[in-house]
């Protein structure tokens, strides 16, 4: 009996590691401050689990799986083991496996908790406080940091991206929040008067920060998930269960709380942040929404290229740049995007088609079995969560068609448990099926916790070479060239080999080596980026350079039109062909790519080519010339920079060439 007691204390204290603790960690040492330390403390946290199950079946316990759990295992393995074909053929291997080993841990956490609960009852009134719990943290961090927003600075829709709680991201927070209402309404059922009041504080409060966070596929994934799950329950429940009169008295407050809490911040902030919201959710032309859609047609294009298994897990980030950042704000050619934004386009480019009908059977077997359980002969609180768990799933398979967020170890954590949950209460309460299959857990939890050890070593090593990228960008901020090439140096090439950027760590090492003057060993370094990421901007360009000073110029025009057929606007690559041309004494293409800048953002770099390259085609011109007044004319541009540069923009707004436009000022002079 004390040996049962005990277990039960492990089984609550894990549970809280993994719903509230792992959550809430996060660290400043790395350049994603979560998810790679996030993962290897789930991956420790199912090791020990995977250890208890083990001791527990030693007994030679034997796990009966019904026809619904049985179905959706398969599916989960089926989806598990096309995402790991495609490390075999990916462009980015180091991120292929990383992913990877989330597919695999999201898996094994379903897994183990299936295992461990036999009493699915248990399970959920230990995920709903949990998961409560955690709603409460995460609130009264949001809730300071938005008090200390508006004491600090000043209430904004641009400063409202700093209220995260302990997520990367507003709208990761708003996610995480929204997907904690359903077990905190669940508490409301709650005897004990204090999970009542914390339930009721975590409602209002997630309400009123979902207006305030003004996230708009969070509104949207609320609202629609709110009607898809209305109907379901008015097919699926007895008309004695619903009482309108309860649910009036529970919506319409919600309801005048929002309207209230937007007239409220409409008199902080005088930006009318409300209807630009509501207007822009509506414009697929402005904003975050146009660059959505110019990355999912991007992505659609990459798509067609594999559609059956996909390019690879971790490849989007590399291929995706072969289709150029013309439109997107990605032109600054300082931003690279890491994902197209929706987690089923993202799975269909990597993964393929098969993967992705497997990965979205998951969700419709699990809201099948729900509704099943609806249906069936339960009690009248099962059937509230099951339908408040038909919210939860429908809710992130919306906001996942805006976002991504089955990159973030925390919704894994939340997936796994709504799933087993509902698996487990089909496996234990739908008794007019038999059972498929039944597995002895003691060789079944040996695998595991020999996986999870792998997942293990590869998050640390991870964390670890991240930890040596950080410093090496703050040794890179200094200019401190030889501690750059250190820290890179003490990464882990075989677990990570580009960062969160798109960026191969090889190219910071050649930027050092280049700066250092170690023009060999950076041509080196930058060959080497090539070839992990031969789309990268910057790979490209440093590559041409170094290719242009061992006066192999043919490879770098090649490398240098690369670079702009990605990004058209990308201006040193222009500044660098016009200076190979120079170099050629082919003035006339320089001059020709010199004329594709628009918006110069470096003017002085600008005008400087200007007058060296028209100064050099004047020159050319003296020389042969034999015209006396021509040669005048010419020697008193040359004396005249201002001159020069006029007549050049001139040229481009009449659209001459520039000895056209040369001599019709000449015939004027």
């Amino acid at each position: 009996m004390l040996s049962i007691k005990r277990n039960k204390i492990i089984e609550d204290i894990f549970i809280i590691i993994i719903i509230v603790i792992i959550p809430l960690i996060y660290t400043r040492k790395t350049p994603d401050n979560q998810i790679v330390l996030r993962f290897v403390l789930l991956s420790i946290s199912l090791f020990f689990f995977s250890l208890l199950i083990y001791l527990k079946s030693i007994k030679n316990k034997k796990l009966r799986v019904r026809s619904y759990p049985f179905y959706f295992f398969l599916i989960v393995i089926t989806y598990t083991i096309i995402s790991g074909i495609g490390l075999f053929y990916t462009v980015n291997l180091t991120d292929g496996i990383f992913s990877f080993s989330k597919i695999i841990l999201f898996g094994i956490l379903i897994i183990l908790m299936f295992l461990n609960f036999d009493d699915p009852i248990l399970l959920i009134n230990k995920l709903t406080k949990t998961f409560t719990v955690l709603g409460f943290l995460i609130i009264i961090i949001g809730i300071y940091q938005l008090i200390d927003l508006s004491i600090s600075e000043s209430i904004s829709h641009n400063n409202l991206y700093k209220i995260t709680a302990t997520f990367g991201h507003k709208n990761i927070f708003a996610q995480i929040l929204l997907l904690c209402l359903p077990f905190s309404i669940y508490v409301l059922f709650e005897r004990r008067i204090l999970w009542k009041l914390v339930s009721v504080f975590n409602i209002l409060s997630i309400v009123i920060l979902l207006t305030v966070l003004m996230t708009r596929s969070v509104w949207v994934a609320g609202v629609l998930a709110f009607i898809i799950t209305s109907v379901i329950g008015i097919f699926t429940f007895k008309s004695n269960y619903i009482n309108i009169k309860k649910l009036g008295l529970f919506i319409v407050p919600l309801i005048i709380l929002i309207l209230a809490t937007a007239i409220l911040y409409s008199k902080l902030d005088q930006s009318s942040a409300f209807k630009k919201q509501i207007t822009k959710t509506f414009k697929f032309n402005y904003g975050s929404t146009k660059d959505r859609i110019i990355l999912w047609e991007k992505s659609l294009e990459l798509a067609k290229e594999k559609p059956l298994l996909g390019h690879g897990v971790g490849s989007w980030k590399v291929d995706i740049l072969k289709y150029g950042n013309q439109n997107l704000k990605s032109e600054d050619n300082l931003i690279f995007y890491q994902r197209p934004h929706n987690d089923f386009l993202w799975i269909l480019c990597e993964q393929g088609i098969i993967a992705l009908i497997c990965y979205l059977s998951i969700f419709l077997i699990s809201i099948y079995t729900a509704i099943k359980l609806l249906k069936s002969d339960i009690k009248k609180e099962i059937k509230i969560y099951v339908l408040l768990m038909i919210y939860a799933l429908v809710s992130y398979l919306i906001f996942s068609f805006f976002s991504f967020p089955m990159d973030r170890i925390e919704f894994i954590v939340f997936l796994s448990f709504i799933f087993v949950s509902l698996i487990s209460l089909s496996n234990s309460l739908i008794i007019n099926k038999k059972s498929v299959i039944q597995t002895d857990t003691k060789y079944l939890t040996i695998i595991i916790s020999v996986i999870l050890l792998l997942t293990i070593l590869l998050g640390s090593n991870r964390l670890n070479s991240e930890i040596h990228l950080k410093k090496a960008y703050q040794a890179r901020a200094k200019n401190d060239w030889n501690t750059l090439i250190s820290e890179i140096d003490k990464s882990d090439k075989i677990v990570y080999k580009i960062d969160p950027f798109s960026t191969p760590l090889s190219w910071y090492r050649g930027l050092a080596n280049f700066n250092l003057g170690n023009y060999t060993e950076a041509c080196s370094d930058f060959n080497d980026a090539y070839i992990i990421n031969p789309y990268h901007i910057h790979v490209l360009n440093n590559l041409a350079t170094c290719k242009g000073i061992a006066n192999e110029y043919d490879s770098a025009l090649s490398l240098y039109k690369q670079a702009l057929e990605i990004a058209p606007n990308f201006e040193d690559a222009i500044y660098n062909i016009c200076g190979i041309y120079q170099k050629l004494n082919d003035i006339d293409n320089a001059i020709s790519y010199l004329r594709k800048v628009k918006n110069p953002k470096n003017k002085a770099r600008y005008n400087k080519i200007i007058l060296i390259l028209i100064k050099q085609k004047l020159n050319a011109i003296y020389k042969i010339n034999q015209e006396e007044k021509i040669k005048i004319y010419i020697h008193s541009i040359l004396e005249n920079n201002k001159a020069i540069i006029e007549m050049f923009h001139d040229s481009i707004k009449n659209n001459y060439s520039i000895m056209k436009h040369f001599y019709n000022c000449f015939i004027i002079f």
